[in-house]
């Protein structure tokens, strides 16, 4: 009579069988992971993913606004301001508007209807509001035309809306144009 083999059972899994046979520490003999590891994978992902900076928050520096390199910090204003220069009509995100400044082709002129585009013009987004307590302390929610800028959005749904500004008082353009302004 010929002697059988019985065929080896096959192991569950791969680690089950290699530690049966000494190749990996079975569970018991493995360390647990430190709790400090667990506890940074949590910060990091809290870190990603934590809140991003909005337009109109303050600022030392660009990266505190956008570590893409998409927005820049305007240090000029009070406690700086997060902005995206240069924008685009609708193109700001949902929470801002794009406002322009600089749209006279000489402020001493804005009384005079003049069809050309201003060279001197710079846009930025900035953070919109319905009344004071939108802003930030140092910020005044003002229509953009009180300021001596428009804001040039078609169809976002802020266009025509106020902006936080900084405090403070806009010299007036208002009055009789020079003579010189007239071509």
């Amino acid at each position: 009579m010929p002697v059988r083999h019985r065929a080896p059972s096959r192991p569950r899994s791969v680690l089950r069988w290699a530690a049966a046979r000494g190749a990996v520490p079975s569970g018991r003999d493995r360390a647990p992971a430190p709790w400090w590891l667990a506890a940074a994978a949590l910060a990091l992902a809290t870190g990603l993913l934590g809140c991003a900076p909005q337009i109109g928050d303050d600022c030392t520096t660009s990266i505190d606004c956008s570590q893409l390199g998409d927005r820049l910090c305007d240090t000029s204003q009070p406690d700086g301001y997060c902005t995206i220069f240069n924008c685009e009509p609708d193109q700001c995100p949902e929470e801002a508007l794009c406002v322009g400044f600089g749209f006279d082709l000489d402020p001493a002129c804005s009384s005079v209807d003049d069809p050309r585009w201003s060279r001197f013009e710079r846009t930025f987004c900035m953070v919109g509001c319905e009344e004071q307590e939108d802003c930030r302390p140092g910020y005044v929610c003002a229509a953009p035309g009180d300021r001596r800028a428009v804001s040039i959005d078609v169809d976002n749904e802020l266009a025509g809306s106020k902006a936080c500004f900084p405090e403070g008082t806009v010299a007036d353009a208002s009055g009789e144009a020079p003579a010189i302004c007239t071509p």
